[in-house]
Protein backbone atom coordinates (compact mmCIF):
# COMPACT_ATOMS: atom_id res chain seq x y z
CA UNK A 1 0.00 0.00 0.00
CA UNK A 2 2.88 2.36 0.77
CA UNK A 3 4.19 1.87 -2.79
CA UNK A 4 0.75 2.64 -4.27
CA UNK A 5 0.36 5.68 -2.01
CA UNK A 6 3.80 6.98 -3.00
CA UNK A 7 3.03 6.38 -6.67
CA UNK A 8 -0.26 8.30 -6.42
CA UNK A 9 1.37 11.19 -4.55
CA UNK A 10 4.17 11.48 -7.13
CA UNK A 11 1.68 11.32 -9.99
CA UNK A 12 -0.58 13.98 -8.42
CA UNK A 13 2.39 16.26 -7.81
CA UNK A 14 3.52 15.84 -11.41
CA UNK A 15 0.02 16.63 -12.64
CA UNK A 16 -0.06 19.77 -10.48
CA UNK A 17 3.24 20.90 -12.00
CA UNK A 18 1.93 20.42 -15.53
CA UNK A 19 -1.20 22.41 -14.70
CA UNK A 20 1.01 25.18 -13.32
CA UNK A 21 3.06 25.10 -16.53
CA UNK A 22 -0.08 25.55 -18.62
CA UNK A 23 -1.17 28.47 -16.44
CA UNK A 24 2.29 30.04 -16.63
CA UNK A 25 2.32 29.66 -20.42
CA UNK A 26 -1.02 31.50 -20.63
CA UNK A 27 0.31 34.27 -18.40
CA UNK A 28 3.46 34.60 -20.53
CA UNK A 29 1.28 34.88 -23.66
CA UNK A 30 -0.82 37.54 -21.94
CA UNK A 31 2.32 39.49 -20.99
CA UNK A 32 3.55 39.23 -24.58
CA UNK A 33 0.25 40.74 -25.75
CA UNK A 34 0.45 43.52 -23.14
CA UNK A 35 4.06 44.30 -24.11
CA UNK A 36 3.12 44.37 -27.81
CA UNK A 37 0.25 46.77 -27.05
CA UNK A 38 2.47 49.13 -25.02
CA UNK A 39 5.25 48.97 -27.62
CA UNK A 40 2.69 49.78 -30.34
CA UNK A 41 1.44 52.70 -28.26
CA UNK A 42 5.08 53.82 -27.87
CA UNK A 43 5.40 54.04 -31.65
CA UNK A 44 2.16 55.99 -31.88
CA UNK A 45 3.35 58.41 -29.19
CA UNK A 46 6.64 58.89 -31.02
CA UNK A 47 4.71 59.78 -34.17
CA UNK A 48 2.15 61.98 -32.44
CA UNK A 49 4.92 64.04 -30.81
CA UNK A 50 7.14 63.89 -33.92
CA UNK A 51 10.05 62.15 -32.20
CA UNK A 52 12.55 61.45 -35.02
CA UNK A 53 15.48 59.05 -35.00
CA UNK A 54 17.59 57.55 -37.83
CA UNK A 55 16.83 54.04 -36.51
CA UNK A 56 13.25 54.26 -37.79
CA UNK A 57 13.66 56.93 -40.47
CA UNK A 58 12.04 54.77 -43.16
CA UNK A 59 8.86 54.17 -41.14
CA UNK A 60 8.81 57.83 -40.13
CA UNK A 61 9.08 58.91 -43.79
CA UNK A 62 6.15 56.63 -44.67
CA UNK A 63 4.13 58.13 -41.84
CA UNK A 64 4.88 61.61 -43.15
CA UNK A 65 3.70 60.56 -46.60
CA UNK A 66 0.47 59.10 -45.16
CA UNK A 67 -0.08 62.23 -43.07
CA UNK A 68 0.39 64.41 -46.15
CA UNK A 69 -2.18 62.30 -48.03
CA UNK A 70 -4.58 62.55 -45.11
CA UNK A 71 -4.16 66.33 -44.96
CA UNK A 72 -4.85 66.61 -48.69
CA UNK A 73 -7.99 64.51 -48.27
CA UNK A 74 -9.03 66.66 -45.28
CA UNK A 75 -8.73 69.78 -47.43
CA UNK A 76 -10.86 68.15 -50.13
CA UNK A 77 -13.43 67.21 -47.48
CA UNK A 78 -13.53 70.80 -46.21
CA UNK A 79 -14.01 72.11 -49.77
CA UNK A 80 -16.79 69.58 -50.41
CA UNK A 81 -18.50 70.47 -47.14
CA UNK A 82 -18.51 74.13 -48.21
CA UNK A 83 -19.97 73.16 -51.58
CA UNK A 84 -22.55 71.00 -49.84
CA UNK A 85 -23.55 73.86 -47.53
CA UNK A 86 -23.78 76.29 -50.47
CA UNK A 87 -25.80 73.82 -52.55
CA UNK A 88 -28.12 73.17 -49.60
CA UNK A 89 -28.67 76.93 -49.21
CA UNK A 90 -29.34 77.24 -52.95
CA UNK A 91 -31.77 74.32 -52.83
CA UNK A 92 -33.68 75.85 -49.92
CA UNK A 93 -33.79 79.24 -51.69
CA UNK A 94 -35.09 77.62 -54.89
CA UNK A 95 -37.73 75.70 -52.98
CA UNK A 96 -38.81 78.87 -51.12
CA UNK A 97 -39.02 80.82 -54.41
CA UNK A 98 -41.20 78.23 -56.13
CA UNK A 99 -43.27 77.80 -53.00
CA UNK A 100 -43.99 81.55 -53.01
CA UNK A 101 -45.04 81.34 -56.68
CA UNK A 102 -47.34 78.44 -55.90
CA UNK A 103 -48.86 80.31 -52.96
CA UNK A 104 -49.73 83.27 -55.23
CA UNK A 105 -51.43 80.98 -57.74
CA UNK A 106 -53.20 79.02 -55.00
CA UNK A 107 -54.44 82.25 -53.39
CA UNK A 108 -55.80 83.58 -56.72
CA UNK A 109 -57.39 80.22 -57.47
CA UNK A 110 -59.13 80.27 -54.09
CA UNK A 111 -60.47 83.78 -54.81
CA UNK A 112 -61.68 82.80 -58.30
CA UNK A 113 -63.23 79.57 -57.01
CA UNK A 114 -65.00 81.50 -54.24
CA UNK A 115 -66.34 84.09 -56.72
CA UNK A 116 -67.48 81.34 -59.11
CA UNK A 117 -69.28 79.54 -56.31
CA UNK A 118 -70.92 82.84 -55.27
CA UNK A 119 -72.02 83.51 -58.84
CA UNK A 120 -73.39 79.98 -59.28
CA UNK A 121 -75.30 80.26 -56.00
CA UNK A 122 -76.62 83.70 -56.90
CA UNK A 123 -77.59 82.50 -60.39
CA UNK A 124 -79.56 79.59 -58.97
CA UNK A 125 -81.20 81.84 -56.38
CA UNK A 126 -82.14 84.58 -58.87
CA UNK A 127 -83.38 82.00 -61.38
CA UNK A 128 -85.61 80.49 -58.73
CA UNK A 129 -86.92 83.94 -57.80
CA UNK A 130 -87.56 84.66 -61.49
CA UNK A 131 -89.47 81.39 -61.96
CA UNK A 132 -91.45 82.08 -58.78
CA UNK A 133 -92.30 85.61 -59.96
CA UNK A 134 -93.34 84.36 -63.40
CA UNK A 135 -95.55 81.68 -61.84
CA UNK A 136 -97.10 84.27 -59.52
CA UNK A 137 -97.63 86.67 -62.45
CA UNK A 138 -99.31 83.96 -64.51
CA UNK A 139 -101.53 83.02 -61.57
CA UNK A 140 -102.40 86.67 -60.97
CA UNK A 141 -103.29 87.13 -64.66
CA UNK A 142 -105.58 84.13 -64.51
CA UNK A 143 -107.26 85.46 -61.39
CA UNK A 144 -107.67 88.89 -63.05
CA UNK A 145 -109.35 87.25 -66.02
CA UNK A 146 -111.68 85.41 -63.67
CA UNK A 147 -112.63 88.64 -61.88
CA UNK A 148 -113.15 90.43 -65.19
CA UNK A 149 -115.38 87.62 -66.37
CA UNK A 150 -117.43 87.78 -63.19
CA UNK A 151 -117.77 91.58 -63.61
CA UNK A 152 -119.04 91.01 -67.13
CA UNK A 153 -121.59 88.54 -65.80
CA UNK A 154 -122.85 91.14 -63.28
CA UNK A 155 -123.76 93.48 -66.13
CA UNK A 156 -126.29 90.89 -67.25
CA UNK A 157 -127.84 90.37 -63.80
CA UNK A 158 -130.31 92.33 -61.63
CA UNK A 159 -130.05 91.79 -57.95
CA UNK A 160 -130.46 93.86 -54.77
CA UNK A 161 -126.81 93.47 -53.81
CA UNK A 162 -125.49 93.84 -57.33
CA UNK A 163 -123.60 97.07 -56.61
CA UNK A 164 -121.96 95.66 -53.48
CA UNK A 165 -120.80 92.61 -55.38
CA UNK A 166 -119.54 94.82 -58.23
CA UNK A 167 -117.68 97.02 -55.75
CA UNK A 168 -115.96 94.01 -54.16
CA UNK A 169 -114.91 92.62 -57.54
CA UNK A 170 -113.61 96.01 -58.69
CA UNK A 171 -111.63 96.32 -55.49
CA UNK A 172 -110.19 92.84 -56.00
CA UNK A 173 -109.44 93.68 -59.62
CA UNK A 174 -107.59 96.83 -58.59
CA UNK A 175 -105.49 94.79 -56.14
CA UNK A 176 -104.70 92.28 -58.85
CA UNK A 177 -103.71 95.04 -61.28
CA UNK A 178 -101.42 96.48 -58.64
CA UNK A 179 -99.88 93.05 -57.97
CA UNK A 180 -99.37 92.46 -61.71
CA UNK A 181 -97.70 95.82 -62.06
CA UNK A 182 -95.37 95.05 -59.14
CA UNK A 183 -94.48 91.63 -60.52
CA UNK A 184 -93.90 92.97 -64.02
CA UNK A 185 -91.63 95.65 -62.53
CA UNK A 186 -89.54 92.95 -60.79
CA UNK A 187 -89.08 90.77 -63.86
CA UNK A 188 -86.54 92.94 -65.72
CA UNK A 189 -84.29 93.18 -62.65
CA UNK A 190 -84.55 89.44 -62.07
CA UNK A 191 -83.82 88.69 -65.73
CA UNK A 192 -80.84 91.05 -65.63
CA UNK A 193 -79.48 89.49 -62.41
CA UNK A 194 -79.76 85.97 -63.83
CA UNK A 195 -78.10 87.04 -67.08
CA UNK A 196 -75.29 88.85 -65.27
CA UNK A 197 -74.53 85.89 -62.98
CA UNK A 198 -74.75 83.43 -65.86
CA UNK A 199 -72.51 85.56 -68.07
CA UNK A 200 -69.93 85.96 -65.29
CA UNK A 201 -69.46 82.20 -64.84
CA UNK A 202 -67.66 81.18 -68.10
CA UNK A 203 -64.77 83.67 -67.66
CA UNK A 204 -64.38 82.54 -64.05
CA UNK A 205 -64.45 78.89 -65.13
CA UNK A 206 -61.88 79.60 -67.85
CA UNK A 207 -59.65 81.46 -65.37
CA UNK A 208 -59.99 78.59 -62.89
CA UNK A 209 -58.89 76.10 -65.56
CA UNK A 210 -55.94 78.36 -66.45
CA UNK A 211 -54.91 78.53 -62.80
CA UNK A 212 -55.16 74.73 -62.49
CA UNK A 213 -52.87 74.41 -65.50
CA UNK A 214 -50.48 76.94 -63.98
CA UNK A 215 -50.46 74.99 -60.73
CA UNK A 216 -49.64 71.77 -62.54
CA UNK A 217 -46.89 73.41 -64.59
CA UNK A 218 -45.46 75.31 -61.62
CA UNK A 219 -45.37 72.19 -59.47
CA UNK A 220 -43.57 70.35 -62.27
CA UNK A 221 -41.11 73.24 -62.66
CA UNK A 222 -40.55 73.34 -58.92
CA UNK A 223 -39.89 69.58 -58.89
CA UNK A 224 -37.40 69.92 -61.75
CA UNK A 225 -35.60 72.88 -60.18
CA UNK A 226 -35.40 71.36 -56.71
CA UNK A 227 -34.61 67.94 -58.22
CA UNK A 228 -31.57 69.37 -59.99
CA UNK A 229 -30.27 70.58 -56.63
CA UNK A 230 -31.03 67.20 -55.08
CA UNK A 231 -28.99 65.44 -57.79
CA UNK A 232 -26.03 67.73 -57.14
CA UNK A 233 -26.44 67.24 -53.38
CA UNK A 234 -26.50 63.46 -53.81
CA UNK A 235 -23.31 63.61 -55.88
CA UNK A 236 -21.62 65.81 -53.28
CA UNK A 237 -22.72 63.55 -50.41
CA UNK A 238 -21.41 60.48 -52.25
CA UNK A 239 -18.07 62.16 -52.98
CA UNK A 240 -17.87 63.33 -49.36
CA UNK A 241 -18.63 59.85 -48.08
CA UNK A 242 -15.90 58.38 -50.29
CA UNK A 243 -13.37 60.96 -49.10
CA UNK A 244 -14.30 60.36 -45.46
CA UNK A 245 -13.79 56.62 -46.00
CA UNK A 246 -10.43 57.38 -47.63
CA UNK A 247 -9.45 59.58 -44.70
CA UNK A 248 -10.45 56.87 -42.24
CA UNK A 249 -8.40 54.29 -44.16
CA UNK A 250 -5.39 56.61 -44.08
CA UNK A 251 -5.92 57.12 -40.34
CA UNK A 252 -6.00 53.35 -39.84
CA UNK A 253 -2.76 53.03 -41.84
CA UNK A 254 -1.17 55.78 -39.75
CA UNK A 255 -2.07 53.95 -36.55
CA UNK A 256 -0.83 50.61 -37.92
CA UNK A 257 2.47 51.96 -39.27
CA UNK A 258 3.16 54.04 -36.16
CA UNK A 259 2.39 51.00 -33.97
CA UNK A 260 4.70 48.87 -36.13
CA UNK A 261 7.40 51.52 -35.57
CA UNK A 262 7.17 50.86 -31.81
CA UNK A 263 9.85 48.10 -31.58
CA UNK A 264 12.39 50.34 -33.35
CA UNK A 265 11.59 53.20 -30.98
CA UNK A 266 11.91 50.81 -28.03
CA UNK A 267 15.31 49.65 -29.23
CA UNK A 268 16.84 53.13 -29.50
CA UNK A 269 14.69 54.72 -26.78
CA UNK A 270 15.06 58.45 -27.59
CA UNK A 271 15.35 60.42 -24.36
CA UNK A 272 12.07 62.33 -24.65
CA UNK A 273 9.95 63.02 -21.52
CA UNK A 274 6.68 62.09 -23.24
CA UNK A 275 7.96 58.54 -23.88
CA UNK A 276 9.40 57.79 -20.45
CA UNK A 277 6.17 56.44 -18.94
CA UNK A 278 5.85 54.00 -21.83
CA UNK A 279 9.47 52.90 -21.30
CA UNK A 280 8.73 52.27 -17.62
CA UNK A 281 5.60 50.26 -18.46
CA UNK A 282 7.53 48.12 -20.95
CA UNK A 283 10.33 47.49 -18.43
CA UNK A 284 7.83 46.48 -15.76
CA UNK A 285 6.04 44.11 -18.13
CA UNK A 286 9.34 42.64 -19.34
CA UNK A 287 10.43 42.04 -15.72
CA UNK A 288 7.12 40.32 -14.97
CA UNK A 289 7.51 38.21 -18.12
CA UNK A 290 11.06 37.18 -17.17
CA UNK A 291 9.80 36.18 -13.72
CA UNK A 292 7.07 34.05 -15.29
CA UNK A 293 9.58 32.41 -17.63
CA UNK A 294 11.82 31.61 -14.64
CA UNK A 295 8.90 29.97 -12.84
CA UNK A 296 8.05 28.05 -16.00
CA UNK A 297 11.65 26.83 -16.32
CA UNK A 298 11.59 25.68 -12.67
CA UNK A 299 8.36 23.72 -13.17
CA UNK A 300 9.76 22.19 -16.37
CA UNK A 301 12.98 21.18 -14.60
CA UNK A 302 10.97 19.63 -11.77
CA UNK A 303 8.90 17.67 -14.26
CA UNK A 304 12.00 16.42 -16.05
CA UNK A 305 13.65 15.42 -12.74
CA UNK A 306 10.69 13.33 -11.67
CA UNK A 307 11.25 9.49 -11.39
CA UNK A 308 10.19 8.09 -14.74
CA UNK A 309 9.59 4.60 -13.30
CA UNK A 310 7.31 6.00 -10.62
CA UNK A 311 5.35 8.01 -13.19
CA UNK A 312 4.89 4.95 -15.35
CA UNK A 313 3.65 3.08 -12.30
CA UNK A 314 1.23 5.95 -11.59
CA UNK A 315 -0.24 5.85 -15.08
CA UNK A 316 -0.52 2.02 -14.91
CA UNK A 317 -2.27 2.37 -11.55
CA UNK A 318 -4.73 4.92 -12.97
CA UNK A 319 -5.42 2.69 -15.96
CA UNK A 320 -5.89 -0.29 -13.65
CA UNK A 321 -8.35 1.67 -11.50
CA UNK A 322 -10.32 2.68 -14.58
CA UNK A 323 -10.46 -0.96 -15.72
CA UNK A 324 -11.48 -2.09 -12.24
CA UNK A 325 -14.27 0.46 -12.08
CA UNK A 326 -15.42 -0.66 -15.50
CA UNK A 327 -15.52 -4.30 -14.43
CA UNK A 328 -17.46 -3.44 -11.27
CA UNK A 329 -19.99 -1.49 -13.30
CA UNK A 330 -20.27 -4.36 -15.78
CA UNK A 331 -20.93 -6.82 -12.95
CA UNK A 332 -23.58 -4.55 -11.49
CA UNK A 333 -25.33 -4.22 -14.83
CA UNK A 334 -25.15 -7.99 -15.42
CA UNK A 335 -26.58 -8.72 -11.96
CA UNK A 336 -29.40 -6.23 -12.52
CA UNK A 337 -30.31 -7.67 -15.89
CA UNK A 338 -30.19 -11.25 -14.58
CA UNK A 339 -32.48 -10.36 -11.67
CA UNK A 340 -34.87 -8.56 -13.97
CA UNK A 341 -34.93 -11.61 -16.28
CA UNK A 342 -35.58 -14.02 -13.42
CA UNK A 343 -38.37 -11.84 -12.06
CA UNK A 344 -39.90 -11.79 -15.49
CA UNK A 345 -39.81 -15.61 -15.74
CA UNK A 346 -41.21 -16.01 -12.25
CA UNK A 347 -44.07 -13.65 -13.11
Amino acid sequence: MSVVKETVNVGMEQTRRRIQMLQLNREVEQKDQEIAAVVGRLGQLAWEHRVVDPAYAEDYARLQDLAAQQEAVSQQIAALEQQLAAETTARNATEAEWKARLEVIIAERATVAEELARRETASRSEAERLRSAERELARTHRERQTVQARLAELDLLTAPDLEQRRSRLLSRLAGLEQAIAGLEAQLPDLHRAVEENTAAQPPLQARLAELDDQLTQTRAQKGAAVGAHEVRLADLRLALKELQAQKKALGDQLRQVSAAMGPAVDRVRPDVPVLRDAYADIDALEAARINLLAQLADRKAECEAADTTTMRRFYVTIIGLVILVGLVLACCVTTFLAGWFLVGIGG
